[in-house]
């Protein structure tokens, strides 16, 4: 009779351990379930230790969900900037299909913008380089 209990009492924790590894999620749920049934006693302790390590591994702290949270809201940025900017690019070529004299007129005045543009800033980098030396009291070769 008692083996009885025994073996009842061994089938009901098995199958506590198995809808609770496999409800968590556990590694190698398997094979706990196995071991629970065949070392009870010494398999218990063991998974009983096992899953609060298992359950505290996965908690994250207050800032490590912050920064999970940015890192998500970073990466959807950044693919709603790439899906606006293959529109973009794909427009452009449409637009450079329909009419390319438009397009090549738009393209040489963008390149004359960012010529000047440059130029502007080399000039400003020059001067720039020409206050600090008189500053700090050295020569400057340009």
């Amino acid at each position: 009779m008692s083996n009885v209990i025994a073996l009842v009492v061994c089938c009901l924790v098995t199958w506590v351990v198995f809808l609770d590894s496999h409800s968590i999620g556990m590694k190698h749920k398997n094979l706990w379930v196995l071991g629970t049934f065949l070392l009870m006693p010494l398999v218990v302790p063991l998974y009983l230790i096992r899953r609060a390590q298992f359950l505290y591994q996965h908690r994250l702290t207050p800032r490590q969900q912050a920064e999970a949270r940015a890192r998500e809201i970073s990466r959807k940025r950044r693919e709603k900037a790439e899906r606006e900017k293959q529109h973009w690019e794909e427009k452009k070529r449409k637009q450079a299909l329909e009419d390319p004299a438009e397009a090549a007129r738009k393209k040489s005045l963008q390149e004359k913008e960012q010529k000047e543009m440059r130029l502007h800033l080399d000039e400003q980098l020059s001067n720039q380089r020409k206050r600090h030396a008189k500053l700090w009291g050295i020569r400057y070769h340009q």
